[in-house]
């Protein structure tokens, strides 16, 4: 980068030069050598209503919250979090976490965790259009955190439990360790109530 010329100007200024030219959309530019590294070790926040638009961009950063939009208007690319992805916004495009996936957002695309999945902060709901695979990728291997904080089976009027909707494929392509907590802050989970006494199913 030339001194005084900031990273998102210089995005500006390739996407501009590339118009001009009429590249073909199967011709993507990243960032190489200290500006590559400074992109993937940032954290990027989407405030809600707001939007980030990865124009079918690869992108490896560090922490994503989502409150607002992540967009992909070009299609394709990758998104990956190798720290924390939490919110309650949406993501278009496949996702790649290789840290902690929380929050309750709706990703429409493929999402591959090879860290730790916990949706929601306490209670909450994920919503994924595409396919949810378990990987390896190093480390201790894909695991799932499950919450309960209330005697029931439903999430109708108030969520009290996790749940991750996936509208395309659920596979384990490697062993996935999963944690079940019953007795998070806040929780009214109660083993002598009646609910507890048939068999219960989420």
């Amino acid at each position: 980068l030339a001194p005084g010329v900031s990273l998102s100007e210089a995005t500006q200024a390739i996407r501009d030069a590339m118009a001009e030219l009429k590249t073909p959309v199967s011709i993507r530019g990243s960032f190489s050598g200290t500006a590559n590294a400074f992109a993937a070790a940032s954290s990027l926040t989407v405030d809600s209503g707001a939007t980030f638009d990865r124009a079918g961009y690869s992108q490896t950063l560090a922490d994503v919250d989502v409150n607002g939009t992540v967009g992909n208007t070009g299609g394709g690319g990758l998104l990956t979090v190798t720290g924390l992805l939490n919110g309650s916004g949406s993501i278009v495009g496949s996702v790649l976490t290789t840290g902690s996936f929380q929050g309750s957002q709706s990703i429409t695309c493929d999402v591959e965790v090879r860290g730790v999945h916990a949706p929601g902060n306490s209670a909450g709901i994920q919503s994924i259009s595409g396919n949810l695979s378990y990987t390896s990728g190093g480390g201790s291997g894909p695991s799932v955190a499950w919450e309960l904080f209330s005697n029931t089976d439903s999430n109708v009027g108030t969520t009290s439990f996790d749940q991750i909707l996936v509208g395309g494929n659920l596979s384990y392509a490697t062993a996935t360790s999963f944690s079940l907590a019953f007795n998070g802050h806040g929780s009214l989970v109660d083993w002598s109530d009646a609910f507890w006494a048939t068999n219960e199913q989420w």
